[in-house]
């Protein structure tokens, strides 16, 4: 008793108001910040358990509530819940396949309270209200979605533009008339579809300048890359194709340009998304 007197008369004989430039270094102490967050997101995540599994949804600062999805895809990423250690959250993502991904993610620490939220998965929610949660499968839309993706990719492989040779490639791009339209999709399965117009055909010939290599040697004619390309191929004539995008163009894919031109080469290399020749299946088309 007489040792706390003690103490609270030492406080209050010392003046302990900070200044602003103590609150500065305070705030800057290491790793407090990132500690407040952590201990924050610790109770927030209390309640979680192992089995769960969740959806993350992040908050913008208008308060706008988006999920995090996969990326370059619309489908929510969701997390079963592997392990707890209190208020620390590890879990593994469901992966399209309809598997668990290798990765152990700490939710508390990557998906912190103060930006994040952690959404209980709706069927999940309902089977516990239902007292039916033997019956609910974790993995039960990942495989629904698989058979979804398959079917689409191999229908939509029917509609893929493909060619064997540089003269069927070729002869398809000489015979595309303006108006006509091509489709270009970020998977197999149709997701972040581009639809594309012909605008313009033009078949000019090639330059026949020789070009060499370091030590002399002719490697292939023409100034240009695209002149090279067709005298490399064997062609006298080059064609090239303007194209224009139709429609606003997915979010993934806001870096594509509203036009390009396109060469043999474009339906001949896989460097690029595959092209189509009507509109590709999405997994809601099937």
């Amino acid at each position: 008793m007489e040792e706390s007197r003690s103490i609270h008369k030492i406080e209050d004989s010392m003046d302990v108001t900070l200044s602003e430039e103590d609150k500065k270094r305070i705030k800057n102490a290491e790793y407090y910040e990132q500690s407040k967050t952590i201990m924050k997101s610790f109770e927030d995540y209390a309640h979680v358990n192992v089995g769960e599994v969740y959806s993350i949804v992040w908050i913008s600062t208008d308060k706008t509530r988006n999920y995090v999805r996969r990326h370059g895809s619309g489908n929510k990423t969701k997390f079963l819940v592997v392990h707890k250690d209190e208020g620390f959250v590890f879990a593994k993502a469901i992966n399209s396949s309809g598997g668990l991904g290798k990765d152990v993610v700490c939710l508390t620490i990557r998906y912190p309270s103060r930006s994040y939220e952690l959404e209980l998965d709706d069927a999940q929610a309902e089977a516990i209200i239902f007292s039916k949660e033997n019956d609910f499968d974790p993995f039960k839309e990942g495989k629904q979605l698989a058979k979804k993706k398959n079917k689409a990719r191999n229908l939509n492989k029917k509609k893929i533009i493909a060619f064997s040779t540089e003269q069927e490639a070729y002869n398809f791009a000489t015979n595309l008339k303006i108006g006509d339209t091509i489709y270009d999709a970020n998977t197999a399965f149709g997701e972040a579809i581009v639809k594309w117009q012909i605008k313009n055909v033009i078949i000019t010939q090639t330059d026949k300048t020789p070009m060499t290599d370091w030590n002399g040697s002719v490697y292939a004619y023409g100034k240009t890359n695209e002149d090279q390309i067709y005298n490399k191929f064997g062609f006298t004539d080059k064609v090239l194709v303007e194209i224009e995008a139709q429609g606003e163009l997915p979010k993934p894919r806001r870096w594509i340009s509203r036009s390009r031109t396109l060469t043999i080469e474009s339906f001949l290399s896989k460097r690029h998304r595959d092209w189509y020749s009507s509109r590709p299946l999405t997994i809601d088309d099937v």
